[in-house]
Order: structure tokens, then sequence, then C-alpha cells
């Protein structure tokens, strides 16, 4: 017996502040993958903020996550956003 997903929009009321983050695949440069993320949020976050951005390096120092603690506007803009970056070569991993 097989469920369907809830569906994002049934779940959460939007606008709504939801994290995202990105990790970078091994020794991607910190500042590419910063502007590589940011650019894709500005592209699919309303009103994007500079400030909702956090960066962090590996304690190894071999891998950068980027995390999103932004205000979207719909369910739309989280997946648009999600799919953007799973598709971009210098992300490993989306949470």
């Amino acid at each position: 017996m097989s469920q369907d997903a809830p569906n994002l929009a049934d779940l959460v009321e939007f606008p709504a502040e939801l994290p995202m983050k990105a990790i970078s695949h091994k020794d991607v440069p910190h500042d590419e993958f910063h502007a590589a993320v940011k650019e894709l949020a500005v592209l699919h976050i309303t009103d994007f903020k500079e400030e909702w951005i956090s960066i962090r390096t590996s304690s190894g120092g071999s891998f950068i996550s980027v995390t999103l603690s932004a205000t979207y506007q719909s369910a739309d803009e989280v997946n648009a956003l999600d799919t953007a970056l799973r598709a971009h070569p210098l992300v490993k991993m989306v949470m």
C-alpha cells in the first residue's frame, strides 16, 4: 500500500520562513559556491535578502554548506529553488 507524499502547500501556511541547506562537492572554492547559491536564490525567492544566507566550512575544510533561512511566498518558490539547487553542478546535496 503506497501513499502520496503530502503537498508542501497543504502543510505550511505561506508566506513562511523555512531553512534550506545546500552542500558543495569537495574542494569547491568558498566564493564560487556562495555566488552560485546566491544567484539561484535571487532568481527564485521574492524580495531576496543577503542576510538570509549563512555559510559554514566543514571541520576538515573540504565542504561548504550554505543555509538559506528565507521567507518564501509560496510552495512554488520553495520547490523551484530546491530543483535549481539540486541541478547545479557545484551542489552535492540539498536538505
